[in-house]
Parts: C-alpha cells; structure tokens; sequence
C-alpha cells in the first residue's frame, strides 16, 4: 500500500515556501478553511492578492496536502484541512507538527 503521508520525491517548486505559509494558515482554522469565507483574510495575512490564494488552494489540493471534509454544524459545506501529506510536508518546511502546535 502506497504511504499518502510522505510527499513523494520531487524538486521544489517555486510555490512551496508560500504553500507551507498557506497551510499553516488553514491550520489555525478550527472550523475548516473555506475558500469564500476564509481567502480574502489569509491573503492579506500573507501580503499576496487573493487570486494567489486560489491558486495556491488549487496547488494544494492537487498535491493532496488539504484535504475535503463536511462541516459538522453544517451538513452541506465543505470544507478543507490539512492533510497528513499536508502536515508532513510542513514539518519539511519547518512548522512545529500540529501535535506540538495545538
């Protein structure tokens, strides 16, 4: 069975330190990112335009580093956390694990 934790080997891509900034963002959202409700806040937190923050969502989500998820007080939204792909590729990058951040 294939490890969906460990990111698989490939060079870094010129996205990666602003994905990890990302990411570390969407973790401090208790209730799920939310790319209507959330994008524009974390793009002025980040200093970058909120289409940067799309496309950073898009990159993300194809690199399975967040992952969807249905917001328990609300059956029908979906939402986005990070993903163990996404937390390891953090702890990469250098951002304490979300066990030693909580």
């Amino acid at each position: 069975m294939k490890d969906v934790t460990t990111p698989p080997n490939h060079s870094a891509s010129p996205l990666d330190p602003f994905l990890a900034r990302f990411l570390a963002q969407l973790r401090e959202i208790e209730t799920g990112y939310g790319p209507s409700a959330h994008g524009k806040g974390i793009a002025e937190r980040l200093g970058v335009d909120p289409a940067f923050v799309e496309a950073l969502t898009t990159s993300a989500r194809r690199r399975r580093l967040i992952e969807a998820f249905y917001a328990p007080a609300h059956r029908n939204t979906l939402r986005w956390r990070v993903s163990a792909r996404g937390e390891a590729f953090l702890t990469e990058h250098g951002y304490p694990s979300s066990t030693d951040h909580a």
